[in-house]
Formats: structure tokens, C-alpha cells, sequence
């Protein structure tokens, strides 16, 4: 092993680790990612795997397990939860998608409910 595939395992572990913690700080639903999360997911995935395929395929194998090892340990990071809130905090990118209030639908032909105003006596 030398220097080049050294310096190419801790440059891929960096960016892994980047990776898994920016991906592991997103809401866990999908029904809170908002449309550029859900984007931004996908697309962390795609390449974390194209670049460990490259990794293998140039032989260069302490890089690709790194990378995969580094972007799992920075997913575990993120869910900490000092750590989360942070990077919450720090990324307005990976708060949760606001939940929009659902619109009341306007009555249509609708009588009003009449109110019950007498009580029933219980007889036994």
C-alpha cells in the first residue's frame, strides 16, 4: 500500500463521512423530507456507490471500504442527538418539510346540524 492509496483513503473516508453525516441528519420519513432532501438523498446515494465501484474497479481497495465505512459511521453521528440539532441548526436544508395545514372545504348545499338541546333521562 502506498502513499497515493493512503492519501486516496482518508480524502474518500472524509468525503464518506460528510456524506453519511449530511444524509443521516434528514428527517428519517419520507413524509417529512421536503422534494430537495428527497433530490439531494437519491442523488448521495447514486454516487457513494459509483465511487466505491470506481474504487474497486481501480483496485484500490482500502479506499472503497472506507468510504462505505466513513458514510455509515457519520449516518450513526447524525443521529445523536446533540449532534443532529446542531446540524440542524447549522443547514436550514435538513429541517423537517413544514407540514402545510389542510384547507377546509367549503360546504356545499349543507342544512345546519341542529344542536340536541333536550336530555335524556335515563330510566332503569
Amino acid at each position: 500500500m502506498g502513499t497515493i492509496d493512503i492519501v486516496v483513503a482518508i480524502i474518500v473516508g472524509i468525503a464518506g463521512l460528510a456524506a453519511g453525516l449530511f444524509v443521516g441528519a434528514m428527517p428519517a420519513f419520507t413524509s417529512k423530507l421536503s422534494e430537495q432532501q428527497n433530490r439531494v438523498q437519491q442523488w448521495a446515494g447514486i454516487i457513494l456507490i459509483v465511487v466505491f465501484f470506481l474504487l474497486m474497479y481501480f483496485k484500490l481497495n482500502i479506499s472503497s471500504w472506507s468510504i462505505i465505512i466513513a458514510a455509515i459511521a457519520g449516518f450513526a453521528l447524525a443521529k445523536i442527538p446533540a449532534l443532529h440539532q446542531m446540524l440542524i441548526a447549522m443547514f436550514p436544508i435538513l429541517q423537517p418539510k413544514k407540514e402545510e395545514k389542510p384547507k377546509p372545504r367549503p360546504a356545499q348545499n349543507q342544512k345546519p346540524k341542529k344542536k340536541n338541546s333536550k336530555k335524556r333521562k335515563h330510566t332503569h
